[in-house]
């Protein structure tokens, strides 16, 4: 009967050491800030139709300041080819141009 009580008492001290290390781990993660993303992910609806096929141009992206005192303005360019695989689902392939100037 005594050595009942005591594994009792053992298991349920490891219990408690066990729902402390969880609760301390759990703690550590929900305190914790990870850092910044440094990326665009661009989630979209498949508007197309199995077999289409699509071409999209943007001017994503201008920086710099327009002036003869400043450094030129710049624009990045993204071409974009878009087939459809089925109805619901959409391949995608981007070209990406960095720097290009504009000249005012």
């Amino acid at each position: 009967m005594i050595v009942c009580s005591q594994a009792v008492a053992e298991s349920a001290r490891r219990r408690k050491i066990g729902l402390a290390l969880s609760a301390a781990a759990a703690a550590a993660l929900l305190l914790s800030s990870p850092p910044p993303a440094h990326a665009e992910f661009e989630i979209q609806e498949a508007t197309i139709e199995q077999g289409e096929i699509q071409i999209q141009y943007s001017g994503a992206e201008h920086w710099g300041l327009a002036g003869p005192e400043y450094d030129p303005l710049r624009q990045s360019h993204e071409l974009e080819l878009q087939m459809g695989i089925t109805d619901y689902w959409l391949l995608s392939v981007l070209a990406l141009k960095l720097n290009a100037q504009l000249d005012f």
